[in-house]
C-alpha cells in the first residue's frame, strides 16, 4: 500500500530515504555519526541511496544501496551493492532484515537491474551470511578472501584500518518478490 507521502508500507513497516532529521536515531542504533553524514552526502550526489527501515514509524534498520558509477563499471562492477546493512539489536530475529532486503531488491529491480551484489565476512557475521544464503544470494568466490577496510572507531568519529575476510555474493533479481517497492 502506498501512503500519501509516497512510502511503501506493509504490516506497519516502511522504507524511505534517510534524512538529516534521522541522524540522532541512527546514532542510537550505531554510534557512527560522521559516517552517516558521509552517507547522506553520497545520497545527495546520486552515488547511493541511504535508506532507513521503519517499523511502527520507528527507525530500526539502515542500509546503503550503492549505485554503479562510471568508474565502477570500468572496473567490471555493473551492479548495485547493498552496503552497511544494520538492524538494531532489539529488531533482530523478527524478520526485519529479510523484509528490508526484499524491499531493497525491489528498488534495484525497479531501477532496471537484473542482479544485486553484497559482501559479508562469513566468519565474523555468520548470522548475516546464513540470511543472505537463505534469501538466494550465491557466493562468487569459492573461499573468502582477506581485504582491508576503513571502519569507524569506538567513538564513532575516528577511522581505523582493519583487515577482515570477505565473501562477495550475488542474487539474480529476475523473479519479482511481493515486497518490491519503487524508489521515491
Amino acid at each position: 500500500m502506498r501512503t500519501t507521502d509516497g512510502e511503501q508500507t506493509e504490516a506497519g513497516a516502511a522504507v524511505r530515504k534517510a534524512t538529516e532529521e534521522d541522524l540522532a536515531r541512527l546514532a542510537e542504533i550505531r554510534n557512527t555519526p560522521a559516517l552517516f553524514a558521509e552517507y547522506l552526502a553520497d545520497a545527495a550526489a546520486g552515488k547511493a541511496f541511504f535508506l532507513v527501515y521503519l517499523r511502527d514509524r520507528r527507525i530500526v534498520a539502515f542500509a546503503r544501496l550503492k549505485m554503479p558509477t562510471s568508474e565502477s563499471v570500468e572496473a567490471g562492477k555493473k551492479r548495485p551493492l547493498i552496503s552497511d546493512l544494520w538492524v538494531a539489536e532489539d529488531a533482530r530475529g523478527r524478520g526485519t532484515g529479510t523484509d528490508f532486503i526484499h524491499r531493497i531488491e525491489g528498488m534495484a529491480r525497479g531501477l532496471g537491474y537484473r542482479d544485486l551484489y553484497l559482501g559479508v565476512d562469513p566468519c565474523a557475521d555468520s548470522r548475516a551470511f546464513a540470511l543472505y544464503r537463505r534469501l538466494g544470494y550465491k557466493a562468487i568466490q569459492a573461499q573468502p578472501y582477506r581485504t582491508t577496510g576503513v571502519f569507524c572507531d569506538a567513538s564513532g568519529t575516528g577511522r581505523v584500518r582493519k583487515e577482515y575476510l570477505r565473501l562477495d555474493m550475488v542474487k539474480d533479481l529476475s523473479a519479482p518478490h511481493p515486497g518490491d517497492t519503487a524508489p521515491d
